[in-house]
Parts: C-alpha cells; sequence; structure tokens
C-alpha cells in the first residue's frame, strides 16, 4: 500500500483482500463420539462438537477441505498430511 497518513483508510481494504488464501486446508474428519471417548476431552462437550461436524461436512466442498479420517491413530494422520498428495 502507499504511504498513508496516521488514521487514514485504505478505501480498497475489506476482509476479503486482506485475507491470504491458504495453500491446503484440511479436515480431520472424526466422530465426535469418538473424540469424547479420548483422554483429552474438548471442553465445549459433545453437542458442540455434534454441530460442528454438521458444518464441517456440509462445507467441505465450498471451503475446499481435504478430508482426513480423523478416527485414525495420530501416528495414520500425520503419514497421511505429510504425505506427496497433500
Amino acid at each position: 500500500h502507499p504511504e498513508r497518513s496516521e488514521g487514514s483508510r485504505d478505501s480498497s481494504a475489506t476482509p476479503q483482500n486482506d485475507i491470504i488464501k491458504p495453500d491446503l486446508s484440511i479436515y480431520l474428519d472424526a466422530d465426535p463420539v469418538i473424540i469424547m471417548q479420548r483422554g483429552r476431552k474438548p471442553d465445549q462437550g459433545l453437542e458442540y462438537l455434534q454441530a460442528k461436524k454438521i458444518l464441517y461436512d456440509k462445507m467441505t466442498s465450498v471451503w475446499n477441505l481435504k478430508i482426513i479420517d480423523g478416527n485414525k491413530q495420530p501416528e495414520e494422520i500425520f503419514e497421511e498430511i505429510k504425505s506427496p498428495q497433500y
């Protein structure tokens, strides 16, 4: 941006063009019930996780998310993420 005086705003700046699109976005698709059975349970609880899963399942293609089975063992998930396909 060209130099601006203090307090001035660039009228062309919008949230849409100020956000850099990521090269890759990954969705770890995991069953909320399985998540709640793990050693580290999220504070938000089962209902929250179920609502977020519905949202992400619906928006995966819109947000261009790469889906990885989050029910696998952590080592398997890590190997899949670092594979050349991603």
